[in-house]
């Protein structure tokens, strides 16, 4: 490979056939009549401007284009917050669907815990060399914002497990 093809593209300025190649035409076909805008041309319409209005940075708009132009956009707003407004709630719905399957699993695990059908030994089990002797009832002294914390924490975990179950689910 010669040094001059090493540094073919090193330059900034194409050669004539590069140009040529480009169809990107001259000045005069680039800039001519038609890509340049009248000066009284509305921007939104770009015909005449009918009962023209300037912005504060010096465009001119048609009166009836600026109207148009901004009741459009107010439409496509309040569309883009009914949409959102549809997501938010459809998320606190997901939310409370999954809060819900995960109370119901809580439940059916305790059940089958005490029914002795679960695959996981259950915590409620017998102690093996109890205090107590055999035969007496024990008694556990629980308040109510004990039992909420406990009932909590089940569903939280329910729920983590229920997430884990779906995101191992999309990845098979």
């Amino acid at each position: 490979m010669t040094k001059h093809s090493k540094n073919n593209t090193a330059s900034s300025i194409f050669s004539y056939a590069e140009y040529k190649k480009l169809d990107y035409g001259t000045k005069r076909q680039r800039l001519g009549n038609e890509s340049m805008r009248r000066f009284d041309a509305c921007a939104l319409c770009l015909n005449r401007a009918r009962e023209p209005v300037a912005c504060g940075e010096g465009h001119l708009f048609c009166k009836e284009c600026v109207y148009t132009d901004l009741l459009t956009q107010k439409k496509d707003i309040q569309t883009q917050k009914k949409k959102l407004e549809a997501l938010t709630q459809e998320v606190e719905e997901e939310k409370v669907r999954a809060k819900e399957a995960a109370r119901e699993r809580v439940l059916r695990d305790f059940e089958k815990g005490q029914l002795g059908l679960s695959a996981f030994p259950s915590a409620t089990g017998t102690k093996s060399g109890a205090d107590e002797p055999r035969g007496t009832k024990r008694k556990f002294a629980f308040d109510s914002s004990t039992v909420e914390n406990l009932a909590r924490e089940a569903e939280e975990a329910a729920l983590r497990e229920i997430e884990r179950e779906q995101a191992d689910a999309l990845k098979n």
